[in-house]
């Protein structure tokens, strides 16, 4: 029998035979300098079943993307026809004429996923102050307020976001137009008063004159200034927050997509913007072969109720929702056990 050694020697009589683990790494090194096709940057499922077999697998596969909306082929724009929520009731009968405020126009937003480390404090306030404004009321019917219990869960490691913002467009149309609001609502014995301090403090300088503001004025104009930039800022104005994990603490079995909150700004609202949060929430646990879509919904919320229960959103009461309870747990699939 010829030994790699041997075989060495005879082809290499002068050189020593090189180990063998050298020239195998050394093919190997070749191969991958050879070859030129690009590196996968996407993650790509596929619908077998050999996904469905490993629940934890899936979970933590979930857990570990970045960007969900490109995975999940989710749109990143969304455009919303007019609201016509906010608008006055017709002229109708006898009766003085009313003036109506003109159509809305329709909306487009920008759609943002992050986790709860990628948002700032000023974010984390915004996020949290739409959920006091909407929920506290409910919490004090039914399980108490304490609002850092509620931002310890809203803001928790594994929170994800699905975020909507003004496009830069509809954020400056709209500060201009609380801008010249403002300006309207000034009472006009407050410009009079202005106007005669700064007549007051006019004074002549040699070559000319220079007027100089009044402390009221600075601080007018300063405040106008403070609030249009800040107003240029572009704000959250609906918000989905939900986390991948087990469907149950105790005797954890299937992976599942729940939905914590679902907050969208009165100023948007009627335009299906809550509808197509959850549309994203449940074609995302799809992709990702998560189980279903599971949230709370209080029965005093009959608004909210309402709205998951109905044709456009599609959930329902889940077979394993508690009964009797203050709350319910609906989801897309609710008579999967």
């Amino acid at each position: 029998m010829v030994t790699p050694e041997a075989l060495g020697q005879k082809i290499f009589p002068i050189f020593p035979p090189p180990p063998l683990f050298f020239t195998f790494s050394t093919l190997v090194m070749a191969l991958l300098v050879t070859d030129s096709r690009p590196l996968c940057t996407e993650v790509h499922f596929q619908d077998d079943e050999n996904m469905d077999s490993d629940p934890e697998m899936i979970i933590r596969l979930a857990n570990s993307l970045k960007d969900l909306l490109s995975v999940c082929k989710v749109d990143t724009i969304l455009s919303c026809p007019a609201s016509t929520r906010h608008q006055g009731p017709k002229n109708e009968g006898e009766g003085p004429a009313r003036t109506l405020p003109p159509p809305p126009q329709a909306r487009q937003f920008d759609i943002r996923s992050c986790g709860a480390n990628d948002l700032n404090f000023v974010e984390r306030e915004e996020l949290f102050s739409m959920f006091e404004v909407s929920m506290k009321e409910q919490y004090l019917k039914n399980w108490g307020w304490n609002p850092m219990e509620k931002r310890n869960e809203l803001f928790h490691p594994m929170s994800r976001f699905l975020c909507l913002y003004e496009r830069e467009e509809e954020a400056e149309a709209e500060a201009e137009a609380e801008a010249e609001a403002e300006v309207s609502t000034i009472p006009a014995d407050a410009d009079i008063a202005v106007e005669k301090e700064k007549e007051k403090e006019k004074i002549d300088v040699a070559g000319g004159s220079t007027v100089f503001q009044s402390t009221a004025a600075i601080a007018a104009s300063g405040s106008n200034s403070n609030s249009n930039s800040t107003n240029r800022r572009r704000k959250c104005v609906a918000y989905t927050m939900f986390r991948f994990e087990w469907d149950d603490e105790e005797e954890p079995e299937y992976p599942v997509c729940y939905c914590y909150e679902l907050q969208v700004s009165p100023s948007v609202q009627g335009c299906g913007i809550g509808k197509h949060l959850m549309k994203s929430l449940v074609k995302i646990s799809n992709k990702l072969h998560l189980w279903k879509v599971l949230l709370t919904c209080f029965v005093s919320n009959e608004s909210a109720m309402n709205f998951y229960k109905s044709a456009d959103v599609g959930f329902g009461v889940d077979v394993n929702s508690p009964h009797k309870a203050d709350y319910e747990i609906l989801s897309d699939k609710p008579t999967l056990r």
